[in-house]
């Protein structure tokens, strides 16, 4: 499963991630954290974030069925969240790829740990739940 969530620096200091946890979890695994750029508006005005909430992580060859181009642009600018430097101002968005473990699973959000560039450690909570149940006949 992939959810998403906007992130931004709103801090006049570039900050440094050190870590990143899943929050509360049950039954899911994270997998990997990643800051995609949010795309540049498609030429109705409409920004279409990558990838989107709730589904699963398209592979690259579902990816060009899937994306528009500024969103392929968007997701091949990707990077981990670990180690990734924040600039003030600029706004990510947060995707979260995490499996689940049993046919139940879920957490409340995701826990991001950083740095300013004196040193001083930070860490912020989402306010993202995510949930995943059996499929209903």
């Amino acid at each position: 499963m992939t959810f998403s969530s906007g992130l931004e620096n709103e801090g006049d200091r570039v900050v440094r991630v050190t870590g990143a946890s899943l929050l509360n979890e049950e039954n899911f695994t994270l997998v990997e954290m990643l800051l995609v750029p949010v795309p540049e508006p498609e030429e109705n005005g409409d920004i279409l974030y990558v990838p989107h909430q709730g589904g699963g992580l398209p592979s690259d060859e579902q990816f060009s069925d899937v994306f528009t181009e500024n969103g392929k642009a968007a997701w091949a600018a990707r990077v981990p969240v670990v180690g990734a430097e924040i600039e003030p101002g600029v706004e990510w968005t947060l995707a979260t790829i995490a499996e689940r473990t049993a046919e139940s699973a879920s957490t409340d959000g995701v826990r991001l740990f950083y740095e300013d560039d004196r040193g001083r450690e930070y860490y912020s909570d989402s306010t993202l739940r995510a949930s995943m149940e059996p499929k209903c006949s």
